[in-house]
């Protein structure tokens, strides 16, 4: 959720069409207005304050991330922290460890897919964190891109991954992804977030033909 018609149709889930099991709430993009929050915690709720390096709507410093989401973090059931910012926002996630909300380690790729041994370096990272879920978001403009995530969700054993392609490739990616086993799957409820993503009634349908 990122955008005044996303937040709109979160909270009116009930009335949508095979709505998410979960919402991702950008802070850096939207913050929602007080009365809102206890509508949209009748979903378990992923709060995120994206970087601008990582895909961000803002341009904030580390000290207004860690506010967002220490000002939101009775709200989360999980937080999304990138992996290169765990040591800038230490202070968050030893607050979100104290009051047991989970984090998911993120990595954003906005010019190729790693290779194996990079994503398995940052699974390395992830799991020394103590996160339980790596997201790993990459740039899928050919086959071969595509072929590497498919891989490691299907050796990286450690923890679960949340794998998603962008680009050229990005919707057939998530489809695949999700197939082999990624285990949260990124949908809109508006205009998509970033490329390659599904509206969500949509995708859960394709989904159900795979399947």
């Amino acid at each position: 959720m990122h955008d005044a018609l996303s937040l709109r149709r979160a909270l009116r889930l009930a009335t949508l069409p095979a709505p998410p099991d979960w919402l991702e709430i950008r802070l850096d993009a939207i913050v929602p207005p007080a009365e809102a929050w206890t509508q949209l915690r009748r979903r378990p709720l992923l709060l995120t304050v994206r970087t601008a390096a990582e895909g961000g709507k803002r341009r904030l410093s580390g000290a207004e991330r860690q506010q967002l989401f220490l000002e939101h973090l009775p709200h989360a059931s999980h937080l999304d922290l990138e992996i290169a910012s765990l040591r800038e926002l230490r202070a968050v996630h030893t607050a979100a460890r104290r009051a047991g909300v989970g984090l998911v380690a993120s990595f954003h790729d906005f010019n190729g897919t790693p290779t194996l041994r990079r994503l398995k370096a940052l699974a390395d990272r992830a799991v020394f964190a103590g996160a339980v879920v790596l997201k790993v978001a990459t740039t899928t403009d050919n086959a071969a891109a595509l072929a590497r995530l498919v891989q490691f969700v299907g050796t990286e054993k450690r923890l679960p991954i949340a794998a998603m392609g962008m680009g050229r490739l990005g919707r057939v990616s998530r489809l695949m992804l999700a197939a082999v086993g990624s285990i949260l799957n990124y949908v809109s409820l508006g205009p998509p977030a970033a490329s390659g993503q599904w509206p969500a009634a949509l995708f859960r349908r394709r989904l159900a033909e795979l399947r």
